[in-house]
């Protein structure tokens, strides 16, 4: 059986996975991570949603600030660690 693979992607940038879906991938690879987690990103006309928001950490803070021109009206949480 032939595993996925993704090739790496930008980091802190968003970009469109699928047509109105943008995901943002934190700079924090790792085991658990894979190339980064990711925060996806879902145009609104009262804002973005947000899924995962990711890390507590000030650059992927501010990375999706300027992927949301820092309209954020929803944050939904898929799961907890």
């Amino acid at each position: 059986m032939a595993f996925l693979t993704e090739s790496t992607p930008e980091r802190g940038v968003a970009s469109e996975i699928v047509p109105g879906i943008r995901r943002i991938v934190a700079r924090n690879p790792s085991l658990m991570t894979y190339h980064g987690t990711n925060t996806y990103l879902i145009p609104r006309p009262s804002g973005f949603i947000l899924i995962d928001p990711g890390p507590d950490d000030s650059v992927h803070v501010n990375d999706v600030l300027l992927g949301t021109e820092g309209r954020v009206s929803t944050i939904i949480l898929s799961h907890s660690h």
